[in-house]
């Protein structure tokens, strides 16, 4: 793991290196929070193809320093207005040009920079282009997904041109460039966030999916909005965490962590790396995901009550049982020198989310509709124009009206899983926030099955009746944690998860 980084002037941590020097160059130049998250989450769409691309999601929280206030922005995309369970198949919703919503993200990076922002548009988006067309080495994770993806890549012309050249997957090492997705990101860098939505880009995307048999239409791209809202909080070891609301998955974390502050003494009292700790833990994932996961909707088709289940009482349970999907996510998080914090989860959801590329814009199209449920009794049903629920959970924890922690991390719906553990690490057991995120994990597979890493006692897990499988730490069920803590004396303090390529810079 990357030794902790300090700094007073700022700080920029990413899912890849080369965003975070991107953030951290805009930081120097005098770039606000919001203007360093937006040019590492540009390049992020670049450099990690397999997860992000501007055809996908974000969702943010922002802390302004000057009113001590955070605020959350969804900038996750509707469902075309022609869906409906009449004209979609639960297959169709999975995979293929019909599981893409509207793509959020571009228009959220526009909505920060709006609000937040200090630098001109143009310089955020310079290192992205570059980047896209000189081209980005192949990392050995990157290189290992290609081979297990190869054939789906292969279905794809555009992807296995990309992906596969010559026609085997692009060895570690390799310089992957993106000339198309240049291009387009060219042209939001001079004319603004809108020329996505309108214009060449959008024409070409409608142009491709209705080619393909999709609904997605440049009336659904043109009438598309980022949306703020006002984030949820609960309390825990005497500080405030603060979530995105429904239609996203942050009421599981804060749920987690009520069930285990509920739990008091019981839960500290369990030592560190115990059986007992971690059936704590997943008794509280367990609790979480039964009270609510299945109310999380867009709440403008179907109230959410989020006020009665953050109040409700919750008593741990045995281990979740809750099919996950392997998710496609980044995260990047910011500090500036005043003391305003960004962080942003952006996802094209499942790994190469629908697999539909657009050659002309170099834009990879997201799967979120895999979000809805079919069943006409949810309150997460498919409709047009809903957002689908959503896994993406940035996490921002204040103590006394100040920041104290930015955090976000990959992993579906184990995003939350994987941030109650670093939380509970660092405000139970105390632990620097490096130990806090490296310590041995738990999570979920796709068919609901316990995870667990080395370090873990799994004997003693089976004797308390909890089964579990041994996986690797590169498991992308795991997670990839990036936090930034500001201590007592505002210095900032931040760290980078051994599990994938994340890297924190700061001064």
């Amino acid at each position: 793991m990357q030794p902790a980084v300090y700094g007073t002037d700022g700080m920029v941590v990413s899912g890849h290196p080369l965003a975070t020097a991107a953030g951290w160059s805009v930081l120097t130049e005098g770039g606000s929070a919001a203007d360093a998250v937006v040019a590492a989450a540009a390049v992020l769409t670049v450099a990690l193809p397999q997860a992000v691309s501007i055809g996908g999601d974000g969702v943010a929280l922002v802390y302004d320093a000057a009113q001590g206030r955070v605020h959350a922005l969804n900038a996750t995309g509707y469902a075309p207005e022609a869906s409906s369970l009449e004209t979609l198949s639960r297959q169709d919703l999975l995979v293929g040009p019909r599981s893409a919503t509207v793509p959020g993200l571009v228009a959220g990076w526009g909505t920060l920079h709006e609000r937040f922002g200090r630098l001109p548009w143009r310089r955020l988006l310079e290192p992205s282009v570059r980047a896209a067309a000189r081209g980005v080495p192949t990392s050995r994770a990157f290189a290992s997904t290609l081979v297990e993806y190869r054939a789906q890549l292969e279905a794809e012309p555009s992807l296995s041109a990309l992906f596969l050249p010559g026609g085997a997957p692009a060895p570690e090492g390799a310089i992957i460039r993106q000339e198309a997705l240049a291009a387009t990101l060219d042209e939001i860098t001079l004319k603004g966030a809108g020329a996505y939505y309108s214009g060449r880009i959008a024409q070409a995307l409608a142009a491709v999916i209705r080619h393909r048999g999709g609904l997605l239409t440049e009336q659904d791209l043109a009438t598309f909005k980022p949306e703020w809202v006002e984030p949820i909080a609960t309390r825990f070891r005497g500080h405030t965490v603060h979530a995105v609301p429904p239609n996203s998955y942050g009421i599981l974390l804060l749920l987690q962590l009520k069930v285990l502050e509920e739990l008091g003494a019981e839960f500290e009292a369990a030592p560190l790396g115990s059986a007992e700790r971690l059936k704590h833990l997943i008794g509280a994932a367990k609790a979480a995901f039964q009270a609510s996961q299945h109310r999380i909707a867009d709440p403008r088709f179907s109230a959410v009550p989020t006020s009665e289940l953050l109040n409700r009482p919750l008593v741990p349970d045995a281990a979740p049982k809750t099919a996950t999907d392997r998710g496609g996510t980044a995260v990047v998080s910011v500090i500036d020198r005043h003391g305003n914090g960004v962080t942003l989860v952006q996802s094209v959801f499942t790994l190469f989310g629908s697999f539909v590329h657009d050659p002309a814009t170099g834009i990879l199209l997201n799967n979120r509709m895999r979000g809805f449920s079919t069943d006409p009794h949810s309150p997460n049903v498919l409709a047009g124009g809903k957002r689908p629920a959503h896994t993406l959970s940035p996490a921002m924890i204040l103590k006394d009206g100040r920041i104290r922690f930015l955090l976000g991390t990959p992993g579906g719906p184990g995003q939350t899983i994987t941030l109650a553990q670093v939380i509970s690490n660092r405000l139970v057991h105390e632990m620097p926030i490096t130990q806090a995120i490296g310590e041995p994990r738990w999570s979920l597979d796709l068919d609901g099955n316990i995870l667990v890493e080395h370090g873990i006692d799994r004997p003693a897990l089976g004797a308390l009746g909890i089964d579990t499988t041994l996986a690797a730490s590169t498991s992308p069920f795991f997670g990839s944690a990036e936090a930034i803590e500001v201590l007592a004396n505002g210095v900032f303090c931040g760290a980078a998860d051994f599990r994938r390529e994340a890297l924190v810079l700061g001064a």
